[in-house]
This record gives C-alpha cells, sequence and structure tokens, in this order.
C-alpha cells in the first residue's frame, strides 16, 4: 500500500475464525515484516474504543525491556503499519495509540457483540440469529496461547454460546427441535461443562424421541462437573434426568419438577445406586444394539425391579 493515506471508512479488520486486514477494498498481505506490528493491530482492535495507553502497549509487546529501546521499537511498529494500512492507520498523541483514528473502522468482533448484545436483550429470534451468522470462528486462532488474547477469547466464547443456548430454545419452542440440534450438538462437544446448554440439548433429544441420547448427555455432563469441580447439576437439570427415566419412552418436559409428582406413577429413585444403575445401563445398550433385544433384570424381592423396569421400555 506504500504511504499511500486511505480513509478509515475503508478498513475492516477481521478477527474471528483468523486474522486479515483489507483497506480499500484490497486485502493486505499476510507477509507483515514485524510480527509484533501484526500483534499492535489485533491488541488496538480488540480495545474499547481501539485505543490504548502507551504504557500498556509497551507491557504487552516489551515487558521489562529498556524504556529506550521500546520507544524506537514503537515508532519501528508504526511505521510498518502505515506502510502497510495508510498513513493514517494509526497515531500515537499524548502517549495514547489510536487505531484509524479518523473513524469508520469495522472490525467483526463489535459487529458481533452489538448484535449478541442485541439478541440477548430483545430474545428476538431474528436477532439472535443475525448474531450466530456473525461468528465465524473462534477468536484469532493464531494466538491461542497468547496471555494478552485469553480474556477477550473466554468473553466471546461465553457471549457466542449464550446466544447459541437462547437461539436454540427459541427454536425448540418454535417446534423447531431439527434446527436446534444442528446448532447446539456441535457447541456442545466444546463445552463439555456448559450446563445451560446442556439442558437445553437434552429437551431438544428427547422431544426427538432420543431418549436414550439424552441420558447419556446428561450422565456426560454429570461426570464432567464432578471430575472438574467435584459438583453435581442443578436441581432443574436433576429434575429433567428424573422426568427422563420415570415415563419410560415419554419423558415429561416442563420446567417444574413437582409436575413429576402430578403426573407420573414412578416417581421414586434409586439412591445409593448409581454404580449399579450406570452398569446395568451400559448392559442395556449392548443388548438393544444387538440382533436379541431381550432384557431381563432379575434379583431379590425388593431391590426396585419394578421401579427400574419402566425405564428400559
Amino acid at each position: 500500500m506504500g504511504g499511500k493515506t486511505v480513509s478509515a471508512a475503508e478498513t475492516s479488520i477481521r478477527m474471528l475464525g483468523g486474522f486479515s486486514v483489507t483497506v480499500g477494498g484490497q486485502r493486505v498481505g499476510d507477509r507483515w515484516r514485524l510480527r509484533k506490528a501484526k500483534t499492535l493491530v489485533k491488541l488496538l482492535a480488540l480495545a474499547p474504543g481501539h485505543r490504548l495507553h502507551r504504557e500498556i502497549v509497551v507491557d504487552r509487546l516489551w515487558r521489562d525491556a529498556d524504556p529506550q529501546a521500546t520507544a524506537n521499537n514503537l515508532h519501528q511498529l508504526m511505521h510498518t503499519i502505515r506502510r502497510m494500512m495508510g498513513a493514517g492507520s494509526m497515531t500515537l498523541s499524548d502517549d495514547v495509540v489510536r487505531l484509524c483514528p479518523a473513524g469508520g473502522l469495522t472490525v467483526d468482533v463489535d459487529v458481533f457483540e452489538r448484535a449478541a448484545a442485541d439478541g440477548l436483550r430483545t430474545g428476538n429470534i431474528t436477532e439472535l440469529q443475525a448474531a450466530v451468522d456473525q461468528w465465524t470462528g473462534p477468536l484469532l486462532p493464531e494466538d491461542q496461547y497468547a496471555d494478552w488474547a485469553e480474556d477477550h477469547r473466554d468473553r466471546l466464547n461465553e457471549t457466542h454460546a449464550a446466544v447459541a443456548t437462547l437461539l436454540g430454545s427459541k427454536l425448540f419452542e418454535l417446534g423447531k427441535a431439527e434446527a436446534a440440534l444442528a446448532l447446539l450438538e456441535p457447541l456442545a462437544s466444546l463445552r463439555p461443562l456448559d450446563e445451560q446448554l446442556h439442558q437445553v440439548l437434552i429437551e431438544v433429544l428427547a422431544a426427538l424421541g432420543r431418549r436414550w441420547e439424552a441420558i447419556e448427555t446428561y450422565e456426560r455432563l454429570r461426570r464432567g462437573l464432578d471430575d472438574a469441580y467435584a459438583a453435581e447439576p442443578e436441581p432443574q437439570t436433576k429434575a429433567l434426568y428424573h422426568r427422563l427415566l420415570s415415563r419410560g419412552g415419554k419423558p415429561i418436559l416442563d420446567a417444574h419438577p413437582d409436575a413429576q409428582q402430578r403426573h407420573s406413577p414412578h416417581t421414586k429413585t434409586l439412591i445409593g445406586r448409581r454404580p449399579e444403575w450406570e452398569r446395568l445401563y451400559s448392559s442395556w445398550r449392548r443388548a438393544s444394539a444387538g440382533e436379541s433385544h431381550l432384557f431381563l433384570i432379575s434379583g431379590e424381592a425388593g431391590i426396585g425391579k419394578t421401579h427400574l423396569a419402566p425405564v428400559f421400555q
């Protein structure tokens, strides 16, 4: 691009799913002579107002370096960036480094976060879908282990999950369970401890008649929470699980745990028998996957055979 001045309104920076810069409709080449020049653009693109105090920039890029050397290094980086993105692309004034100070800069992270805020505030399915459509992948995969990107990445991942979960719930309410499943299932594999997401996924699977997959989803969540935090699922999630077990092939998926008491003749639970239950469940899955579908539950009188049998219908 040389030293040509280009309007900031023509500058677009993409960071979701990968980094790229477009100026005047032309993509800036990936051959940044100084890697820290690219990092400086990323730092400013993620910063509020696309500006940072000089001391913060220095701390991010040259921690513990000689002050005189960092001053020269910063000016060198800014010179490189101006050559690639245009003379007005970056300024240093009053110890504040600014990216495209003339305004009009478009950053995909900003676009996504605005759309997500609108969707989460209104719950409008069109706005939620618009936010999900803006998500093209996690933040800056090439900087996966960079300390300066970690907080931004976590924030954006949480926002995306919240939007997708709410959208999945809205789709489910509209009877679009398949669309909800397509949205939530891949995300759940990436977020195995996201309980709100799994609550909706379990309901969707059950509504599609995939009851045992819903039960498996709960069990994976329970084991994950136990392994990671020595914690149990929330009462609402447990209630959903018990309702899945209580009605044979017809789970009750209303939101109130006491509905189980009103509607189900099988309201008891097996207390203190989780290992036995998991072995039994595993055996049932192997039997149902084979040619024979006969499954016999035997044992002494009074141990709960009658209570357990409807679960395996």
